[in-house]
């Protein structure tokens, strides 16, 4: 059997011929590929909408998170508390939303830190503020983590279904440690996981920090 040169032509000769309609599909998906890009959700959402964020990962994760903070507040030489401003500006920094952090001065607690986290579902959109309370014979810390909430986070039904985080309702959450106690709850566009030391801390301050 011989091949033929398809440049001599003749029967059997191979000839290419360009197809009109793969040239417009491949354009139009190009084409589609970059305007999502540009104009659909961020990646980190993209990653996490398919089958949602358990909350159990991001408390696993604030747990973990909890601790480092705190021993970088502490490590911290400035004894001042953050301005309310300046937090604002910090958390804006690190969220891409502007937002207030909340006052706890009424339980005496004071905000020390606002530092950027990567908390499960909302990596580059995530941050933790850390109080500090020094009263004498009662010094302790709260921990209060942001992340921007696109829906995202899920928790499950008793047949291990996951549901949509529910907003205006706080969810109790247990941390390592005898007392150590968090509160979760979305009011929409923020999700809010706050740990505290204890129950009674958790009781106290949670209505300051927003709790439902």
């Amino acid at each position: 059997m011989t091949l033929q040169d398809p440049r001599e032509g003749g029967r059997g000769a191979f000839h290419p011929r360009v197809s009109v309609t793969a040239i417009v599909l491949s354009t139009v998906l190009v084409a589609g590929a970059v305007l999502f890009g540009i104009f659909g959700p961020p990646v980190a959402s993209r990653l996490t909408h398919g089958g949602g964020v358990p909350l159990s990962e991001v408390l696993d994760a604030a747990a973990d998170l909890r601790f480092r903070v705190i021993v970088d507040a502490i490590s911290d030489t400035d004894p001042e508390p953050l301005d309310p401003q300046e937090a604002r500006g910090l958390i804006r920094q690190h969220m891409g939303a502007s937002m207030a952090a909340p006052d706890l001065a009424a339980a005496s607690f004071r905000l020390r830190r606002v530092v950027s986290v990567a908390l499960p579902g909302s990596p580059y959109r995530s941050c933790a503020l850390v109080y500090r309370r020094s009263t004498p014979g009662a010094e302790a810390w709260i921990t209060l983590f942001l992340a921007v909430d696109d829906g995202q986070y899920v928790t499950f039904d008793a047949l291990g279904r996951p549901r949509p985080m529910p907003t205006e309702r706080t969810l109790d959450g247990e941390l390592p440690g005898a007392e150590s106690r968090a509160l979760l709850w979305s009011d929409g566009p923020t999700l809010h996981v706050a740990c505290f030391e204890n129950a009674e801390t958790a009781e106290a301050v949670g209505p300051l920090l927003g709790a439902p």
